[in-house]
């Protein structure tokens, strides 16, 4: 037999106020939003408070109703989560990581909930450096005093479901989807580049350079899909679509000028579409002092969002909106801690195509 009614409400308060779900000063649900919750009586309601009243948890003020405690604190569970990030670096991708990672810290700041970094996982930016077993062992030792881990991409799911079994903690890993029993936040990308390729078509490019980076990442392997998905939908003519090989931040410009000036010959005025909006700009500068000029010759579309607005022409890009990741990251945390159902739809993050001056 289950227990009386008011010590399931107490107890669920209770569980609340643990939490910090109703911090301490804070008013508790009213007589009437509790008997409406639970369907019961006002009397059963008012024996709910007794209870926690008689614990301490909870006191009567006048014009305010029922308000949490002082002495709440004492039972408050403060918890803790452990970041399985790369270093904090100014080269323009670790900006993206670091800003996703950032708004994470916000969010657990702002929830008065502390987050720990692995030492081993933060040397992983850096090429050369890249150890899981070491993050492994990091994240075993502190799971002796964090709730749940977030993750960054790099690590692959073998490593993150080792995490998740040696631990016993949640696991939310942020930037790419992942295998079926991993909780991956990730950006939701094909309709702003859906909304790309329709831009292209109604502003006439008759070739297209998808640009592949070499990378087997998400952001590298999505594009390319993408782009061999919408390929049939162009009239365009033979050679009009190309994959523009192993281009990297710091190379491949000749490459570019050479396949621009082919692509001119025959009449062709193509769009580049580059892996980040750094490479893009690099390339805008490169080609500038090849002679060919942006939108006169060709376009150029970067990818990220990242500072596209202090580049002179402005930048058109698909923006990934990092803060709405680390948002839905910590929400997903708390979903989890809590054993609420998480839908699909929640863990997926916000793009959007960004018009500028460059196509």
């Amino acid at each position: 037999m289950g227990s009386p009614l008011y010590l399931q409400i107490s107890d669920d308060i209770l569980r609340k106020i643990e939490d910090g779900s109703f911090p301490v000063g804070g008013a508790v649900p009213s007589i009437q939003v509790l008997r409406g919750q639970y369907r019961t009586s006002h009397v059963t309601v008012l024996r709910a408070f007794k209870e926690l009243s008689g614990k301490g948890m909870i006191l009567k003020r006048p014009g305010m109703g029922y308000v949490v405690a002082p002495k709440a604190n004492t039972v408050r569970k403060l918890r803790s989560l452990g970041g399985l990030f790369r270093n904090i670096s100014n080269l323009p991708m670790d900006q993206y990581y670091n800003s996703i990672m950032g708004t994470i810290q916000q969010e657990c700041a702002a929830a008065r909930i502390g987050l720990y970094f692995s030492a081993a996982a933060a040397k992983n930016q850096l090429k050369g450096c890249k150890d899981p077993d070491a993050v492994l062992a990091d994240a075993e030792a502190m799971s002796s005093f964090v709730d749940g881990f977030f993750a960054d991409s790099w690590l692959a799911d073998d490593y993150l479901k080792e995490i998740m079994k040696r631990t016993g903690k949640p696991l939310v890993m942020v930037n790419r989807p992942a295998s079926k029993g991993i909780t991956a936040v990730y950006p939701d990308l094909r309709g702003s580049l859906e909304n790309l390729y329709g831009a292209l078509q109604r502003l006439g490019y008759d070739s297209i350079v998808c640009e592949d980076t070499g990378e087997r990442d998400y952001f590298n392997a999505f594009r390319l899909k993408m782009h061999a998905a919408e390929k049939p939908k162009f009239r365009l003519p033979p050679g009009g679509f190309r994959i523009m090989e192993r281009v990297n931040f710091f190379s491949h410009d000749e490459m570019r000028e050479k396949q621009l000036q082919v692509l001119s010959d025959t009449g062709k005025k193509p769009v580049f579409l580059a892996p980040t909006d750094n490479v893009a700009w690099n390339q805008i500068t490169s080609l500038r002092e090849a002679g060919f000029e942006v939108c006169r010759d060709y376009g150029m579309v970067g990818f990220f969002g990242l500072d596209s607005s202090s580049l002179v022409p402005k930048l058109t890009t698909v923006r990934i909106d990092t803060e709405d990741l680390g948002r839905k990251a910590f929400a997903a945390m708390m979903n989890l801690l809590e054993g609420k159902a998480i839908r699909q739809t929640d863990l997926l993050g916000d793009t959007e195509l960004k018009f500028g001056e460059t196509i």
